[in-house]
């Protein structure tokens, strides 16, 4: 709302019978509501109202108000700013401090006049707007809005429109301004919706960097970015197209860079041309991206062809790949040669022909050829039967029926016959096995005239769990086993073992250390320094010591009842009412009596400690020293978890009962305290 409408709707409304303008004033007359006379002294003035509120006249000074309802309102504050107002139909305002009037015919013209801004509005005939700032703007309107046309810069810049309610909706905008170097920026808009957003066409003309000039236009385009149909080039000073690019949604598109490189589509994906004289390519597709063709010339000549997922076809100076999906696949290069014809032939050429394979109907034959130690292989039904020969083995096998490995020197082979025999030999020895009756194992070494001794062997009946052959284990010694690992007899010079399992076990190193044990019944164990121990009924008796008895032990329902006896300790117990330990070289020792019914200890320092269920009944007893350096003792008790409790050392003897007395003797006085707060001397 305007200034000079906001002054009539005041004056209009405004009470007649109000207080003056700030004056001191004297009543002459009152005939309120017919008629009424005030005169003001300080200032001089007068308020007159007749008929109130039609007819008002109010004067302060050099302020005026005025009017006679509805026909006329005028207002002047003395400063400068005045209102006036007839009917209704004309105002007109004015305000000399700030030089700026309004002028106004309703609802035909309208004009306003200030320092920075001038508008005359004859309505809807013709509009104009100055803006005489920096720049200057002039907008004139025309039928409005049938026309709309604004100068700024003092001309410089100029827009046009047709039919303009923008941002709602704008048939025809036209924008010229100037750019660099002479050049102009230039717009255009038909039918646009939403400021834009939508424009059945749309056009411009801009500066491109210092010497092109970018030209566009768009048919029903969204933000000018996206549009059913388009185009734009960029022009050089010397009218030369340097790029461009068109289309028509979604029959045509075709773009070209500046370096002269395209790429076209005719009713995209299914035509398609790409040409860039730079790289050398020339290519076009045909239902992108399954089918194309194209040509590559430079640095990295090429062509290549394809239709997926059928054909495939690329092809260098020195590599080609070849595709003829699914029966047909060869890729070759400067070392290696692929070939493919599926499913009758196949041909593999590696590092330079150095390393070859040939297939017929795989898996029926397959050939492979190393020239690197002179391999040549064979295999028919793969992997079912091969033969193979090279410079240090040969090998042939027909699985299940047949195998057969051989080292060039004879030293080394294996046999398998129907996988129940199977021989094995190196020089470090071998193993025969004719599953599941019998195997044999023997280790061998080098004479003294360079031929082969065997030094162990071992003969193992019904070997039907026996993964040792599997390992190529060489025994040492003389060996039987029988369905191992259930039992064994073995020798090795004096070191014996044999075992039935879970009953006989008798081991024997030859140095001392032997075990026999006959389960559960009866067991002897011997250790190097001579200490025996023979056991029955699975541990739970036993008894043991050395030859020079100096050390014994004795366990009856082991672990509950014990006895040991060495040069360092003794220990006995009978759980779980007796437990004693003791230290032979130092004075400690250990006793439980149906723990924790009682305990004693008693460590290398002197310290002794006895108790019975905790702290029912405790006595302490450590060694303590004088301030004169005598040793001495010092004793605590404690009885019912401090209910009684006792203390005596060297100097002092104390004792207390909770609640009822306490006692204490320093060998020069005595002390008696009745509910230890009363002192008794005795």
């Amino acid at each position: 709302m305007t200034r000079w409408t906001m002054s009539c709707v005041l004056v209009l409304l405004a009470t007649g019978c109000s207080a003056p303008m700030h004056q001191e004033s004297e009543e002459v007359f009152n005939f309120w509501p017919l008629a009424r006379y005030e005169r003001g002294v300080q200032p001089e003035g007068h308020t007159v109202d007749v008929l109130w509120p039609f007819i008002h006249d109010h004067r302060s000074g050099d302020a005026t108000r005025s009017w006679v309802f509805p026909f006329h309102a005028a207002t002047d504050d003395g400063k400068g700013h005045t209102f006036r107002n007839i009917g209704g139909l004309h105002w007109s305002e004015r305000d000399a401090a700030e030089r700026w009037s309004t002028w106004n015919i309703f609802p035909f013209f309208w004009s306003k006049e200030s320092p920075k801004e001038d508008m005359w509005h004859l309505w809807p005939l013709w509009g104009r707007k100055l803006v005489d700032g920096d720049p200057a703007t002039r907008t004139d309107w025309y039928m409005w809005p049938l026309g709309r046309w604004t100068r700024s810069d003092n001309g410089v810049r100029n827009e046009a429109a047709v039919l303009d309610l923008d941002p709602l909706f704008t048939v025809l905008t036209s924008h010229r301004e100037p750019g660099g170097g002479g050049r102009t920026h230039a717009r255009t808009r038909a039918v646009s919706l939403l400021g834009g957003l939508l424009s059945l066409y749309s056009a411009r003309d801009e500066p491109l960097g210092d010497d092109l000039q970018h030209e566009a236009w768009r048919a029903l385009s969204f933000f000018d970015v996206v549009s059913l149909a388009g185009s734009e080039r960029d022009v050089d000073a010397d009218g030369e197209v340097a790029a461009s690019a068109s289309h028509l949604f979604p029959v045509y598109a075709n773009r070209r860079a500046a370096d002269g490189a395209s790429r076209g589509w005719l009713v995209p994906p299914l035509y398609g041309w790409e040409d860039d004289p730079a790289a050398g390519l020339s290519a076009f597709d045909v239902l992108w991206p399954l089918g194309r063709y194209e040509t590559h010339e430079g640095d990295d000549p090429r062509w290549h062809l394809r239709a997926l997922p059928l054909l495939w076809f690329t092809k260098r100076p020195e590599s080609t790949t070849q595709v003829a999906f699914p029966f047909y696949y060869r890729v070759t290069d400067a070392k290696d040669d692929y070939l493919h014809v599926v499913p009758f032939y196949g041909r593999h050429v590696l590092d330079g022909g150095v390393k070859r394979r040939s297939f017929v109907v795989p898996p029926l034959w397959i050939h492979s050829a190393d020239d690197r130690d002179n391999t040549s292989r064979h295999d028919v039904l793969f992997p079912l039967a091969a033969t193979s020969r090279s410079d240090d083995e040969s090998m042939s096998r027909v699985f299940p029926i047949f195998y057969q490995r051989d080292t060039t020197l004879g030293d080394e082979s294996h046999t398998n016959v129907l996988l129940g025999f199977d021989r094995q030999r190196d020089p470090q020895g071998g193993s025969t096995i004719l599953w599941p009756l019998l195997g044999r194992a023997h280790a061998s070494t080098l004479g003294s005239e360079n031929g082969i001794a065997e030094v162990g062997h071992e003969w193992s009946v019904l070997p039907l769990l026996d993964a040792r052959f599997l390992t190529g284990f060489r025994p040492k010694g003389e060996a039987t086993s029988v369905l191992f690992p259930l039992s064994r007899f073995a020798r090795d010079g004096d070191e014996v073992s044999r075992w039935v399992l879970p009953f006989y076990w008798w081991f024997d190193d030859g140095q001392g250390t032997s075990h026999k044990h006959i389960w559960p019944f009866y067991g002897r164990d011997t250790k190097p320094d001579g200490f025996t121990r023979t056991w029955t009924a699975a541990h739970l008796f036993f008894w043991g010591g050395t030859p020079d008895d100096s050390e014994r032990d004795l366990g009856l329902f082991f672990p509950f009842g014990y006895w040991e006896r060495t040069p360092a300790k003794t220990r006995h117990w009978a759980l779980p009412l007796w437990y004693h330990r003791a230290a032979h070289d130092r004075a400690e020792s250990t006793t439980w009596v149906l723990w924790p019914l009682f305990s004693r200890s008693v460590e290398p320092d002197g310290h002794r400690l006895t108790h019975s269920l905790g702290w029912l009944y405790r006595n302490e007893v450590a060694p303590s020293e004088s301030e004169a350096g005598a040793i001495g003792e010092t004793e605590e008790t404690w009885v019912l978890g401090g209910l009684y409790h006792g203390r005596r050392d060297a100097k002092t003897t104390r004792s207390s009962v909770a609640f009822l007395y306490s006692y204490e003797n320093d060998g020069v006085d005595r002390t008696l305290k009745l509910f230890h707060l009363i002192p008794i001397s005795l």
